[in-house]
């Protein structure tokens, strides 16, 4: 679910407040100064004014509530909440206030204690669409999907008006697989607002998931024509190009994402998948390379890297990654089995077999890895075991497995001499 975008619905002119003591003047000073930093987007001298103020008077939930905002604009999140929860102390009524917390603890990414605020706000001021629709988006990114539906439902039913609320739900009936629905929703927003490249990207995204690659393009390159520098637009539309034979296009639109985005993780992936297909094993480790740069723990960087480390061959490099991939998932058998591999085509064939057996004892159906432990007991010249690991494979893989059967008739040629040499003596 995407971040929703960050709506004032508080003023700074809200901060009139009936004092009775003595800095009742200076007070009101600090708080038009403070108004007229909002006004200005300098929130770093709205802080400096409510601090000056919260001096005078620290009984003010609004107060508070504004600073906390303030904070909120600077991407202070958690300094933010702490202002939150003093206003809330001071006015446990106070809707605005769970509100701004929650908008807050979605953005550190605390989305279920946003759900719980929200949850209050909601029951202070049940008709305000925007408390749903922020609800519906931390459902959303907690995979609450039905949940996250009915809460932008209520929203487009208590605000028709908002193209927003029609595009957001829309990105959840696409997770829902209800795509009609979901293109349907975002051509209502398009009516309401036909600059929403918010509805163009996610109509796009639900023709994609209907297979619709080539007709997802044209939403995206106008999406694009509004927000050209929205990174997500590029890599959608290098996947819809990626599936009509579009492979240098989808590249270029790789590059243009990641130009936007140095963090764009699935930008890398699809590039680095790209030039794997076209034999660039080289780019494809650099891209893998940045994503592990990005996120250590990527399981697939490192699978899909090691893929490519195979394929030049560099088999050491390629075992690394397989290794990491291990101890990231060790219930991943083809990673076993590949690693086996690296390490038999290293000359290790006692540890290529280990491999073999781990991931075989994972999932001992795989013909593959018959096969490929039937080469290294081969190559250990323990033929009767090689032979029975060929023969495990034809049963296993059925009439399309096409195993190495030259090396199971070198097995049984090696058998059948020693079988001769032994009567011999």
């Amino acid at each position: 679910m995407k971040k929703i975008p960050f709506l004032i619905i508080y003023t700074f002119c809200a901060l009139f407040i009936l004092l009775d003591h003595v800095n009742a003047q200076t007070f009101r000073q600090r708080i038009d100064s403070a108004i007229n930093a909002g006004n200005a987007k300098n929130y770093e001298e709205v802080i400096f004014q409510l601090d000056q103020a919260l001096k005078i008077d620290s009984t003010s939930a609004n107060v508070y509530r504004s600073r906390g905002l303030a904070k909120s604009y600077l991407n202070m999140h958690e300094f933010a909440i702490i202002d939150y929860n003093k206003a809330i102390a001071l006015k446990t009524n106070d809707t605005s206030s769970y509100y701004y917390r929650a908008v807050s603890e979605f953005s550190i990414g605390d989305h279920k204690n946003a759900i719980t605020d929200l949850d209050i706000a909601i029951k202070l001021d049940p008709v305000s669409a925007e408390y749903y629709n922020r609800r519906g988006s931390a459902y959303g990114i907690l995979e609450q999907y039905i949940a996250a539906l009915s809460d932008f439902s209520k929203a487009v039913i208590l605000e028709p008006d908002s193209s927003r609320y029609y595009a957001d739900k829309a990105l959840v009936e696409i997770r829902l697989k209800q795509f009609k629905e979901a293109i349907e929703d975002c051509n209502v927003a398009l009516k309401l607002d036909p600059k929403s490249s918010d509805a163009l990207l996610n109509r796009g995204m639900a023709k994609n998931d209907m297979g619709e690659f080539a007709n997802a393009i044209p939403d995206y390159e106008e999406a694009l024509k509004i927000s050209p520098r929205l990174p997500v637009l590029y890599f959608n539309k290098a996947i819809s190009e990626l599936n009509i034979a579009r492979p240098v296009d989808a590249i270029a639109d790789c590059d243009k994402a990641i130009s936007l985005d140095k963090m764009y993780v699935d930008a890398y992936q699809l590039r680095a998948y790209l030039n794997y297909r076209s034999s660039k094993f080289r780019e494809s480790v650099t891209d893998l390379s940045e994503v592990l740069e990005i996120d250590s723990k990527n399981v697939k960087a490192y699978n899909d890297r090691a893929l490519s480390y195979l394929s030049l061959k560099d088999f050491k490099s390629s075992l690394q990654d397989y290794s990491n991939v291990i101890l990231l998932n060790p219930k991943d058998y083809n990673a076993f089995g590949n690693r086996g591999y690296a390490k038999s085509k290293l000359g290790d064939y006692l540890g290529a077999i280990a491999d073999y057996n781990q991931s075989l004892n994972i999932f001992p159906m795989s013909a593959s890895t018959y096969n490929y432990r039937g080469y290294a007991y081969l190559m250990l010249k323990q033929y009767k075991k090689a032979l029975t690991d060929y023969d495990d494979a034809l049963k296993i893989g059925g009439p399309n497995f096409k195993p190495d059967l030259h090396y199971r008739n070198d097995a049984i040629k090696a058998l059948s001499a020693k079988t001769n040499k032994s009567n011999h003596k």
